[in-house]
Parts: structure tokens; sequence; C-alpha cells
């Protein structure tokens, strides 16, 4: 049979100190991983590639916005410092006036500061444009209703949060 990289099968590779750019210090391709890779760069500083971490978490609402407590699961992948979250759609039946606390993401995935990212979100059963804000200090993801930071309206019975799966990136000190 003819090798292709659909029938290859590593078991291990290794090597040290390939070259000068770009440089692998140690790379296991097999049991292990690598434990440190520079890139080659062009006018910035070099810097070692040593985290990377796929994970899935629950985030849980909390506050008064709704009844009872949704949990959704949300998907983050880190490389370096780069993180990049998925969340999906969040939405419920309003019970109050309140902003949509959607729960804390791991420390490792917080960001460097604090972030805010426009999203949309329906409020009272309207569409519109809100923030989705991430504090840097507690993990905390909380939606706005609006570029004023206020709350959703609250119209019991209604459907409020945000409707739309989101896809953020931001850069994290972990």
């Amino acid at each position: 049979m003819k090798p292709s990289l659909q029938n290859l099968k590593l078991r291990s590779i290794e090597a040290e100190t390939i070259l000068p750019s770009p440089r692998v210090d140690v790379l296991t391709i097999g049991p292990s991983s690598v434990a440190s890779m520079t890139l080659p760069t062009v006018g910035g500083i070099p810097a070692p590639l040593d985290y990377y971490e796929e994970s899935t978490f629950d985030l849980t609402t909390t506050g008064s916005l709704f009844a009872a407590p949704i949990t959704v699961s949300a998907n983050a992948v880190r490389v370096g410092r780069l993180v990049c979250i998925t969340f999906p759609a969040i939405t419920g039946t309003a019970a109050a006036a309140a902003t949509l606390d959607f729960g804390v993401i791991p420390a490792q995935l917080r960001p460097a500061r604090d972030v805010m990212f426009p999203v949309r979100i329906v409020d009272n059963g309207w569409f519109g444009s809100g923030f989705l804000h991430i504090a840097s200090a507690t993990g905390q993801v909380t939606v706005y209703a609006n570029a004023q930071l206020a709350n959703f309206s609250g119209g019991v019975g209604a459907a409020s949060g945000s409707p739309d799966p989101l896809a953020l990136s931001y850069y994290t000190n972990a």
C-alpha cells in the first residue's frame, strides 16, 4: 500500500531545536505534547507558544431576569494568550426588569481586562442591539439591553435574552 496522509499513523516523533527560526525546543507527537515552540516573527517579539486548551463549561443564569435559572454549555479554545469562546443563544420568559447575568467563565479563560461586545438581543419580544460584558476580575458574563447598559424591560410573559449564538475572541493574562 502506498503511504498517504490518510493512512499514515505516527507513534512518536521527537525533535529538539530544529532550526533557529522557527525554533522548537521539545516536540513530541504521540502520548505527550509540545512543551514550547517559538514561531518566526517580523517586527514583533518572539514568545513561546506553550499553552493550548479546548474546553466546554456550563453557564447558569443568575439574577431576576428569568423566573428560574437556565443552564447552557459554552465552548472555548485557548492558544497561548488568545481565547475564543462560543456562547449559545439564551432566551427565556422575562420575569422582572434586570440584566441577563450569564454566569462565570473559568479563571484560565478570563480576559486581561474587562471586554464589551455588541450583540443582538430580544427585549420583551422586540429585537435590538445590546452589549455583552465579561469582567476580568470575576469572569462574570452580563448582557445589557442597550448601549446605555440598561436592564431588559422585563415584560412578564415576553421573550428576552440573547437570541443568537456568539463567537468572541480576546486576550487573557492567565
